[in-house]
C-alpha cells in the first residue's frame, strides 16, 4: 500500500498539463503582486495619516513593536506546531530532535505502546469527522446560537467543520493492577493531537474560527462497574489527570486577537472550559448499561485531601539586574493539581523568598497524579513577560503512602534554586471527634497565606425533584436546574428541558471549613426565565447526628415552591484526619445486590483507600419507584442512644466554643472606655508553642478627629527585645478592626505558664511616634491553655503599667 509520502512524491514528479500549470502560476504571481502592493500602500498611507492628523510618534513606534512581536511569536508557534505534527505522523528522525516530547513509553517501562490502536484511529478518523460534524450541527449549533444571542451576536451558525486528515495519536497506555477494586478497570492513555482541523462559524455578519489545533495530555479512563451481562462494563468515567497542553490558530475576526497577551486570555478560557468538564476532579461519565444505578458512574467519593504548604525558596535565579550588576528577583509560585491552580503572592527583591502559603485539593484517585509547581519572576511592566525561574513535579501517590513529607526539592530547568515543601495527605473518616483536632490545626495554619482551609468534605448527589410549580401561568413547562453553594464553592447541575419532574442524577463535592456553622444552599431555577422554583438550606451539622454521617435518597420539602414540591438527594460528610482509616474488608460493600452477584474479573489487591460510593437501588425517578425497599437498597441503621448522646455533647461543646468568638461583649468599650480585644490563647502540643489568635477589637477611641490606624503588638514578658515582639498587620481608618491573625511563641508549657503576655494596641503614624491606644498584661497561670480560651480582654491605660 502506498504511503502518504510516496503519493505526495509521485504527485510532485508527475508532469501535469504545461499550459494549465503555467496559467495557474501566472495567476498566483499576479495575486501575490496585488497583495504585496496593497500591504505596502496601506503601510505608507498609515504613516502619512499619523503625521497628517498630528498623532504622537509613539503610536507609530508602538505599532512597529507590536508587529515585530506578533511575527516572532507566530514563528515560534509554527515551529512548535510542525514538530508536534511530525510526531503525530511518526516522523522519528524529527521527533528525536526534542527528547522531552517523546511518548511516555520511551521513559516509563510500565507504559505500553499501542500502535495497533493508532492504526485503527487513522482508519476511523474520517468517520469520526462526519460524526462530529453532524453532532455540532444538530445538537450544539442551536444551543450556541441562543447563548450568543444573549451577547447581541445573532444568527450563529457553523460554516465549515473539518477535522482534517491527521488523526490523534496514542503515545502510551498503562493499565493499573494494584490498589484497585475488583469491579473496575483503570487505564491511563497519553494523547497527542496535532491535526490540520479547520472549524469556521459566522454571526452578526462576521466570521471567525480556529485551525491547527494541538493537544497533549494524559487521559484516564475508568471502567466501572463490571457486570455479568453484555456489554460487561456498566459505565465509564473519562477525564484528564492535569490540564492538557493546547495550542491553536484563529481565523477571521478572532485572528485580530491572536497576539501575545490577548491570545493567552482566550487560551485560558478554553482551558477553564475543558477543566470544568473533564479535568480531575471533574469527569465525563458515560453510562453503558441500564442495569446499574446511574450514581455508580456519575458520582465519586473523594479518597482524601492533599494539603500543600509552600514554605520558602533558596538560591533562586537572579532575573532583574540593576546598573551595578547586582541581581534580584520578585518570585511567585503557581501550583497545579489536576484542574486546580493556585497562586502565591510575589516577594519583592529577593532570591530567598518566604511565602508560607497553604492550599488544599480533594482527590478521587491520587494514583498517577503529579503536582506541579512553577516559579516565576514578577515583572511590573505590562509589556514584559514574567521570567521563568524553574519548576518541580511531585508524585502524589508517594505523599499518600508516606502520609506526610517535609522536603527540599531542587528546581528543574533552572541553573539554581530549590523550594521547601510540607505535604500532608488527609484521609476521610466518620469519627466526629476528629473535628476538634482539625479546627485546632486550621487555627495553627491561619497565620499562613492560604486559599481556604477545611476540616471536612461534603459529597452531595442530586437525584431528582417532583411536582415543581410552573414558572408562570402562561408559559410552558420550566427547564429546571439546581444551583448549589457552600462557602465560596458554587456548582450547578445540567438543565432538564420542559419538565416538572426532572431527574438530574449528578454528584458534587464541597470543602467544609467548619461543619458546625456552615450550611448548603440549593436553589432550583428555570433556566429559560431564571425564575426561582424553590430553594432549600441544609445545615451541615445535622449530618453529624446521622449514622455514618450520611442521608440516603431523602426527600426534602422545598421552600417558596409548590405545596408538594420536593427534591430528593443523598449527602455524605467525611471528617479530615491524619490517621490511617481502615479499609473495608468487602470492596463491593456499597454496591447494590444486582452488581454484587456479578462474576468479576480475576481478583487483584483490594483498594487501600476504602469502599466505593453510596449507591441508590434504582435509577428511575422517585415517582416510578416502589415504596418498599429492595434487597439491594442501603438503609442506614438508627444511631445508638449512647453514640447519639456523645455526639450531641461534642456538638454542644464545639458550638459553644465557636459561639464565644461571635459573642458581642457586654460593654463594647470596656471598663476604661479604651476598647476590648477578642483573642484565643492555647498551647499546641504538636508545635510546642503558645498560639495567640487575635480576632477583633471593639470600640477603639478616636484621637481627636483622627480615626486610628490600629495594629496589635505583643511581648512575652519580661523580654521586650525586638526578637520577642509579634504584631499583626495595620488596618487603616478603623475603630472596630477585624484581624483573625495568629501570633506564636515557641517554648515548653511549664516555661510559658510563669510568663506574662503584654498586649498593646498601637495606632500607626507616618512621622510622629506611634501612640499606644491601650494595653494589658495577661497572666498565663490563670488560663486553661491546654483546652484553649477565647474571650474579650479589656484594655487599660498605658500609665497603669511599668515601662
Amino acid at each position: 500500500m502506498e504511503t502518504r509520502e510516496q503519493r505526495t512524491k509521485m504527485n510532485l514528479e508527475e508532469p501535469g498539463p504545461a499550459p494549465a500549470a503555467a496559467m495557474s502560476d501566472t495567476d498566483s504571481s499576479a495575486l501575490q503582486l496585488v497583495g504585496m502592493f496593497a500591504r505596502r500602500a496601506a503601510a505608507i498611507i498609515g504613516v502619512y495619516a499619523v503625521g497628517y492628523l498630528g498623532f504622537s510618534p509613539a503610536w507609530l513606534v508602538g505599532g512597529v513593536i507590536l508587529s515585530v512581536m506578533r511575527e516572532k511569536w507566530r514563528r515560534e508557534k509554527a515551529t512548535s506546531r510542525e514538530l508536534n505534527r511530525a510526531m503525530a505522523l511518526s516522523s522519528e528522525h524529527l521527533a528525536l530532535a526534542k527528547l522531552q516530547d517523546l511518548p511516555s513509553w520511551v521513559h516509563f517501562p510500565d507504559v505500553e505502546r499501542a500502535e495497533w490502536l493508532n492504526k485503527m484511529l487513522k482508519q476511523m478518523w474520517p468517520f469520526v469527522g462526519d460524526y462530529v460534524k453532524d453532532l455540532l450541527k444538530t445538537q450544539w449549533e442551536e444551543s450556541l446560537r441562543n447563548t450568543m444571542a444573549g451577547y447581541k451576536l445573532n444568527n450563529f451558525k457553523f460554516d465549515k467543520i473539518f477535522l482534517g486528515d491527521i488523526a490523534p495519536r496514542v503515545g502510551g497506555v498503562k493499565v493499573y493492577t494494584d490498589n484497585i477494586q475488583r469491579s473496575e478497570i483503570i487505564m491511563d492513555v497519553e494523547i497527542f493531537y496535532a491535526g490540520d482541523c479547520r472549524i469556521e462559524c459566522s454571526f452578526s455578519r462576521m466570521s471567525a474560527g480556529i485551525k491547527d489545533f494541538t493537544l497533549h495530555g494524559v487521559m484516564r479512563i475508568v471502567y466501572k462497574p463490571l457486570i455479568k451481562t453484555m456489554p460487561l462494563i456498566g459505565g465509564m468515567q473519562v477525564f484528564f489527570l492535569n490540564n492538557p497542553d493546547i495550542d491553536f490558530n484563529m481565523l477571521g475576526v478572532a485572528d485580530v486577537l491572536d497576539m501575545p497577551g490577548l491570545s493567552g486570555i482566550i487560551r485560558n478560557v478554553i482551558l477553564d472550559t475543558i477543566g470544568s468538564m473533564m479535568v480531575l476532579p471533574n469527569k465525563w461519565p458515560i453510562v453503558l448499561s441500564d442495569q446499574i444505578p446511574t450514581k455508580l458512574v456519575t458520582a465519586s467519593q473523594p479518597k482524601g485531601v492533599l494539603r500543600v504548604r509552600l514554605i520558602e525558596g533558596r538560591d533562586l535565579m537572579k532575573k532583574d539586574r540593576n546598573v551595578f550588576g547586582q541581581g534580584r528577583s520578585d518570585p511567585y509560585a503557581l501550583i497545579y493539581i489536576g484542574s486546580k491552580q493556585f497562586k502565591t503572592k510575589y516577594i519583592q527583591d529577593t532570591v530567598d523568598p518566604v511565602w508560607n502559603y497553604v492550599c488544599e485539593v480533594s482527590l478521587m484517585r491520587p494514583d498517577g497524579l503529579r503536582a506541579r509547581i512553577d516559579l516565576w519572576d514578577w515583572d511590573a511592566s505590562s509589556l514584559d513577560k514574567d521570567d521563568f525561574l524553574g519548576r518541580c513535579s511531585l508524585d502524589v501517590a508517594e505523599v499518600v503512602a508516606a502520609g506526610s513529607q517535609d522536603i527540599w526539592v531542587p528546581l528543574e530547568q533552572a541553573r539554581s534554586g530549590r523550594i521547601h515543601l510540607k505535604l500532608d495527605w488527609l484521609n476521610l473518616s466518620t469519627d466526629v471527634a476528629n473535628i476538634k483536632e482539625q479546627l485546632n490545626e486550621i487555627e495553627d495554619l491561619s497565620a499562613f497565606d492560604h486559599s481556604g482551609l477545611h476540616s471536612a468534605v461534603l459529597t452531595v448527589f442530586i437525584d431528582s425533584a417532583t411536582k415543581l410549580p410552573m414558572a408562570s401561568r402562561a408559559a410552558a413547562e420550566p427547564s429546571p436546574l439546581v444551583r448549589l453553594a457552600l462557602g465560596n464553592t458554587k456548582e450547578a447541575t445540567g438543565c432538564k428541558y420542559r419538565t416538572l419532574d426532572p431527574v438530574w442524577e449528578e454528584g458534587f463535592s464541597f470543602p467544609v471549613s467548619n461543619p458546625l456553622t456552615q450550611s448548603l444552599t440549593l436553589e432550583i431555577v428555570d433556566s429559560t426565565t431564571d425564575r426561582r422554583l424553590g430553594h432549600l438550606q441544609l445545615e451541615v451539622k445535622d449530618l453529624l447526628r446521622e449514622q455514618d454521617l450520611q442521608v440516603h435518597e431523602t426527600p426534602y420539602q422545598l421552600k417558596d415552591s409548590g405545596p408538594v414540591s420536593k427534591i430528593i438527594l443523598s449527602a455524605q460528610l467525611r471528617i479530615l484526619t491524619h490517621d490511617k482509616v481502615a479499609a473495608k474488608t468487602d470492596p463491593d460493600a456499597s454496591l447494590p445486590s444486582a452488581v454484587k452477584e456479578t462474576p468479576l474479573a480475576p481478583a487483584s489487591t483490594t483498594t487501600a483507600g476504602g469502599g466505593g460510593d453510596v449507591s441508590p437501588p434504582d435509577s428511575r425517578p422517585p415517582a416510578d419507584r416502589p415504596e418498599q425497599a429492595t434487597g439491594g437498597e442501603h438503609r442506614p441503621e438508627p444511631v445508638p442512644a449512647e453514640t447519639r448522646e456523645e455526639v450531641e455533647t461534642l456538638i454542644q461543646g464545639l458550638s459553644t466554643e465557636a459561639g464565644l468568638r461571635q459573642r458581642k461583649p457586654e460593654n463594647p468599650a470596656g471598663k476604661y472606655r479604651l476598647g476590648r480585644v477578642e483573642m484565643t490563647l492555647r498551647y499546641s502540643e504538636t508545635r510546642s508553642a503558645l498560639i495567640i489568635v487575635v480576632h477583633k477589637i471593639s470600640s477603639l477611641p478616636m484621637q481627636g478627629s483622627d480615626i486610628p490606624d490600629p495594629y496589635v503588638k505583643t511581648y512575652l514578658l519580661p523580654d521586650r527585645s525586638e526578637d520577642n515582639k509579634r504584631k499583626t498587620r495595620m488596618i487603616k481608618d478603623q475603630c472596630d478592626p477585624v484581624y483573625d491573625e495568629t501570633l506564636e511563641y515557641s517554648g515548653l508549657l511549664n516555661e510559658l505558664r510563669i510568663r506574662r503576655l503584654e498586649v498593646q494596641v498601637v495606632s500607626k503614624k507616618t512621622f510622629a511616634r506611634n501612640p499606644i491606644l491601650g494595653m494589658m498584661h495577661i497572666d498565663m497561670r490563670e488560663l486553661d491553655l491546654e483546652n484553649g480560651v477565647t474571650r474579650w480582654f479589656d484594655m487599660e491605660p498605658e500609665d497603669r503599667f511599668d515601662s
